[in-house]
């Protein structure tokens, strides 16, 4: 499992608490029912974290409650969210991916790269979508799916000598 932070703001309810649901985003299927998240409530924010189980991508759903557990607000986040090992490849533009030969992704994994542009290719596959030609993305996964198997998502975040974040369990 891993935490995933969680945060909102809200108008002038009062609010008592804060419930998250996680979602499946391939089914709609309920991962998390409703459960109380322990958040900070104040100035019309409120912030916190859930744990997630490994695995997705999963998207999550968030209500605000008063003190008699009446649904005040509720909110969905359409994001994809997975919880998995995430691989950050820093350096010169050969880290970015614009090799030569283009690759194939074969794992059983559910395996993403986020490129230097911001897109997020699911398929791994070459030609990647920041263009260019072939990157080591799809066999480098390849090779850890072989070994983590299904259960363990894979992402790669791709960032050359540019500035870059990544924001991970809430923290920049």
């Amino acid at each position: 499992t891993g935490p995933l932070a969680v945060s909102g703001e809200y108008g002038s309810e009062t609010a008592d608490s804060v419930q998250v649901k996680v979602l499946l985003s391939s089914d709609d299927s309920t991962v998390i029912d409703w459960a109380d998240v322990d958040v900070s409530l104040g100035a019309n924010v409120w912030s916190g974290s859930v744990n997630i189980p490994t695995g997705g991508p999963y998207y999550c759903q968030a209500r605000l409650l008063d003190s008699g557990d009446s649904v005040l607000a509720t909110s969905s986040d359409s994001d994809s969210i997975i919880c998995g090992d995430v691989f950050v490849s820093l350096g010169q533009s050969n880290a970015v991916g614009f090799g030569t030969n283009n690759q194939t992704y074969s794992g059983s994994s559910v395996a993403w790269v986020v490129r230097q542009s911001g897109t997020v290719d699911t398929t791994l596959n070459d030609p990647s979508s920041d263009g260019g030609g072939g990157s080591w993305e799809p066999l480098l996964a390849t090779l850890i799916s072989a070994h983590v198997g299904s259960s363990v998502p894979i992402a790669f975040v791709n960032q050359s000598l540019t500035a870059a974040r990544l924001v991970a369990a809430g923290a920049e």
